[in-house]
């Protein structure tokens, strides 16, 4: 039994797939025939709301991050309510104030006049 030897050469030169004459010219038609009907749907209405939406989310994302990178880049002011009222209340402190302290601390009143005395701190 001989075997037969290929060659690229002769592989490249003939065409394997073969179409039937007048293919292409009836084959729009059939395919349309063969797709079943549909109905048009009517288009969409879009709302005002609907287009702005994502403009309105980009928005509030840049002012929420910028609101963020202010928070962690900015230290806090001597104006900020915390620090502001440790300070005011450490100035407002007078030394006869601080001295009543340790005397009632020394008699365990400390905790009665220590409220007592930061009550009229805000007035």
């Amino acid at each position: 039994m001989e075997k037969k030897k290929f060659h690229i050469e002769d592989i490249l030169k003939c065409d394997p797939f073969k179409i039937p004459k007048g293919y292409f010219e009836t084959f729009t038609s059939e395919l349309m025939s063969r797709l079943p009907e549909r109905k048009v749907q009517p288009a969409k209405t879009v709302t005002l709301w609907e287009k702005l939406q994502p403009w309105i989310y980009m928005a509030a994302m840049f002012v929420g991050i910028s609101l963020t990178i202010r928070l962690f880049t900015n230290p806090p002011s001597k104006n900020d309510s915390i620090y502001g009222y440790i300070i005011k209340s450490i100035n407002i402190a007078t030394d006869a104030d601080i001295e009543d302290y340790y005397n009632c601390y020394e008699d365990g009143l400390a905790k009665i006049c220590f409220d007592d005395t930061m009550s009229g701190l805000g007035n």
